[in-house]
């Protein structure tokens, strides 16, 4: 099985393909019972009430005894099974050895060798790196450099790799990738709002097409997803509604194939279309939202184990939630009132109470508003200042306290706002990225622990990255060009050598830039990829279900879904 780098994120942020909810033990209104031990330095192990997680602490991991609690969730992102919450979240010495059991547990169409252990970032569960599978016990094993926040059964990684996507925001562990003007959650992308100076380290000469080739041993077109392989084509364009600014993807009808969702700013709708598993979609079914929706995620929110669609209406100053009625399917929307010019979203626990929140940048306002989820809806906002006209946000651990904080782009700016863990959020603190900032991700790039940010900078045509120093700052930014008006980024590993690549939109080029990670934080010129006209989000997933990563971009000047499949 692959090493694959996890990113502590997201967006948009790389993803895994998302199946429908399964049933959980626990009512809405009642608080399920948790497993607790205490563990030390000589180490120690703690399972789930149920037995299905088992989580084991080598010696020499922690220095200080702690009591540490499995909890099973009520509410959580699509997962295949059972999904749980540990507490503390916190950083190990050494690795700890995650393992899930599966035995019990109804997989259904998903193949057992396929399936992995991911941890919540939001709105999806990111795979742990280094998975092992053994069928015949039913388990699946990874290791994990800390105590993370919440874990789940997903198809992924196993033969293949981790159906990734994303762009935006949100994350409930480490880290979530944002897009730009809205970031994309549950294998989810959002549109935004970058010559660049000279990019630091070793770029290759790789060219510029829309067909990438192969630089592995195994090479493109044998069927075989190999490291170093980077081998996408042009599928078949997606007709969409007008004015894409947002797409999102996850097995909206429980068949094992993953559907798509799409923001169209400019006839107000939702469009769904569910995937027939070979990269084609079917009819569209369309649903109205606010005014000029511009970012959107798919996660389950309300607790009946149907994922809802969350939309950020702009000119609306509203976030629209249409809940899951099965089958594909959605109820009317129901409006949450936002400040002015809301942007973008990030999703996740912030509160710990189980229940997925919503933070929302407003440019119009420079603010943030937070809605805390409250049993299947929300509560009235909360709001706090970041600084004037955000564009962007993401979530993730940034200063290593084990709360969840909220990074936003403020003009030449990423802006850290420090989490509690109860839901507040304190004062802001800047990190200059220069330019005008238009998108941003947060990802562990050098693999040392701590979160690194990647922010895309529009008027210098580049990406910016920052590393992490693990108390809430960044090193100096190195940037590195991507085209002509970048304004969406993911994170994922689009080339399977299990170091976290970059992949930017540019606008102005209408064209996807890649930029291969070399695991110590510096990222290489890996060409571009050719797509429809003015694009603006971006997903990445496993959309043919061949176990390669492909690509599928929002062209809001064509009215189109971008795909480019991946022929490993």
């Amino acid at each position: 099985m692959r090493v694959r780098r996890l990113a502590w994120f997201l967006a948009i942020s790389s993803a895994v393909a998302l199946p429908s909810c399964t049933d959980t033990t626990e009512p809405l209104g009642q608080g399920p019972e948790s497993a607790t031990e205490l563990i030390g330095p000589a180490g120690g192990q703690i399972a789930s009430l149920d037995g299905n997680l088992r989580i084991a602490i080598p010696a020499g991991a922690l220095d200080s005894t702690i009591e540490v609690s499995v909890t099973q969730l009520r509410n959580h992102p699509a997962s295949i099974g059972e999904a749980y919450r540990v507490a503390p979240n916190m950083p190990l010495l050494l690795d700890a050895s995650v393992t899930y059991f599966f035995g019990t547990t109804d997989i259904g169409m998903y193949a057992p060798e396929r399936l992995v252990i991911g941890i919540e970032t939001g709105d999806r569960y990111q795979p742990l790196a280094m998975q092992s599978v053994d069928v015949e016990a039913t388990t699946v094993t990874a290791p994990d450099p800390r105590l993370s926040f919440s874990y789940g059964l997903v198809e992924g990684t196993g033969s293949g790799p981790s159906t990734s996507s994303s762009s935006s925001e949100s994350g409930s562990d480490s880290g979530t990738a944002s897009s730009t003007d809205g970031p994309t959650e549950t294998s989810t992308a959002s549109d935004s709002e970058g010559s660049s100076t000279t990019a630091a380290g070793s770029e290759s000469e790789s060219g510029s097409s829309s067909e990438s080739g192969s630089t592995g041993v195994g090479g493109c077109g044998d069927g075989d997803v190999d490291p170093g392989d980077l081998c996408l084509a042009p599928g078949t364009d997606v007709l969409v509604g007008a004015a894409p600014r947002a797409l999102a993807l996850a097995d909206l009808n429980a068949d094992g194939d993953l559907d798509l969702a799409t923001a169209n700013g400019g006839d107000d709708e939702l469009s769904i279309y569910l995937g027939d598993g070979s990269g084609g979609v079917g009819l569209e079914t369309i649903y109205p939202v606010g005014n000029n929706p511009a970012a959107l995620v798919l996660a389950e929110l309300t607790g009946d184990l149907e994922i809802d669609a969350l939309v950020v209406n702009e000119s609306g100053g509203t976030v629209g939630l249409l809940a899951g009625t099965g089958g594909g399917s959605f109820a009317a929307q129901q409006a949450f009132d936002v400040g002015n010019l809301p942007r973008a979203l990030a999703l996740a626990d912030f509160d710990e109470d189980g229940a997925l929140d919503v933070a929302v940048v407003n440019n119009g306002t420079d603010d943030v508003s937070l809605l805390l989820g409250d049993a299947g809806s929300f509560a009235p906002q909360v709001t706090f200042a970041v600084g004037d006209g955000p564009v962007a946000i993401a979530s993730g651990d940034v200063n290593g306290d084990g709360n969840l904080d909220l990074a936003s782009i403020v003009g030449d700016d990423v802006v850290l706002s420090g989490g509690n863990g109860s839901g507040g959020f304190g004062g802001p603190s800047s990190y200059t990225v220069g330019g005008t900032g238009s998108a941003l991700a947060l990802g562990d790039f050098n693999g040392d622990g701590d979160l690194d940010v990647a922010a895309v900078d529009e008027a210098g045509d580049q990406v910016v990255v920052g590393l992490g120093n693990g108390v809430g700052g960044f090193g100096a930014g190195v940037p590195y060009p991507v085209g002509d008006a970048p304004n969406a980024i993911v994170i994922t590993d689009i080339d399977a050598d299990g170091e976290l690549d970059l992949l930017v939109v540019a606008g102005g080029d209408a064209a996807v830039s890649v930029r291969l990670g070399n695991g110590l934080g510096g990222f290489d010129d890996g060409g571009s990829l050719g797509v429809g006209n003015g694009p603006n989000a971006i997903a990445v997933v496993d959309f043919d279900g061949d176990g390669g990563l492909d690509v599928l971009v929002t062209s809001g000047d064509d009215d189109v879904v971008s795909v480019l499949l991946s022929d490993p």
